[in-house]
């Protein structure tokens, strides 16, 4: 019986732990989310088209996919 008793404690526990973590999670997911949205606007903004007239060194597919990605690097930067 001792064991049983045992388990079901490690049990709660665990499920206490995932709890913690979920929560955790939305808390952070909250705080942030509005962040995630101008991140994505900011991306989506950007018209990331091939537009081989514009083609360099360092903007093979024209400057729209390159403004996309500095604006992407920018973005991850943030991050650290």
């Amino acid at each position: 019986m001792g064991r049983r008793h045992t388990k079901d404690a490690r049990g709660d526990r665990e499920r206490m732990d995932k709890n913690t973590l979920v929560g955790s999670i939305e808390s952070y997911v909250d705080e942030v989310w509005d962040d995630v949205l101008d991140d994505i606007a900011a991306l989506v903004a950007i018209p990331s088209v091939e537009d081989m007239k514009t083609a360099a060194p360092g903007s093979p597919w024209g400057t729209g996919p390159r403004r996309f990605l500095d604006e992407r690097a920018a973005q991850k930067r943030t991050l650290g």
